[in-house]
């Protein structure tokens, strides 16, 4: 039995491949640019974690910090295609969702010592109770949920306001991902 589902396409992608096929063969051989391609595809057409033995609340914040995991890994992926993009990418601000972020999500649990002892960067996140920055919100959670000992209930991504802040914070990284990406594609190959 087959099914037939709808095929997610990143906007420049063929085009790009057809031109570093011909411009930059070690590129491509290199898999950087398939590796974005894929992380960015799984987190584009993610739609749910199906876990059996979970209250749906738990669930539901399991499925927002899964999603999230899943973007800021794009996001990485695409910073190393294209470094020069790096400082900007980590700039996204949005004060008005960095505010509800802080407002659904336990600040206090995300920064205490226990979920970021001995992570690279852990200095990071002192700044989620001042920062716009949406890149520090992301890098926290990606890292308290998947190194720490942070749980969904833990950190107050068990709430339906908490997970659509999440959500948001996820969509957002692609968003800007997917705009980097357009502009990358359309640069002329370098010498």
């Amino acid at each position: 039995m087959t099914t037939e589902t709808a095929t997610i396409e990143l906007i420049g992608w063929k085009a790009y491949c057809d031109r570093i096929r011909e411009d930059d063969p070690e590129l491509l051989r290199s898999g950087l640019p398939a590796r974005f391609h894929s992380r960015w595809r799984v987190a584009r057409s993610f739609t749910g974690l199906q876990l059996d033995g979970y209250r749906d609340d738990t669930l539901a914040g399991q499925t927002s910090l899964f999603r999230l995991l899943l973007a800021y890994s794009a996001l990485e992926q695409f910073t190393k295609l294209d470094p020069s993009r790096k400082a900007a990418l980590g700039a996204i601000a949005d004060p008005d969702l960095a505010d509800e972020l802080r407002s659904t999500l336990d600040i206090e649990a995300m920064t205490s010592n226990e979920n970021v002892t001995g992570m690279k960067g852990s200095g990071k996140f002192d700044d989620i109770s001042t920062t716009a920055g949406l890149v520090v919100f992301a890098y926290a959670l990606r890292n308290i949920h998947a190194h720490g000992s942070a749980t969904p209930h833990g950190l107050g991504v068990n709430t339906a306001r908490a997970c659509r802040a999440v959500d948001a914070l996820s969509s957002k990284l692609l968003s800007e991902v997917e705009q980097a990406f357009t502009e990358y594609a359309a640069q002329p190959a370098q010498p």
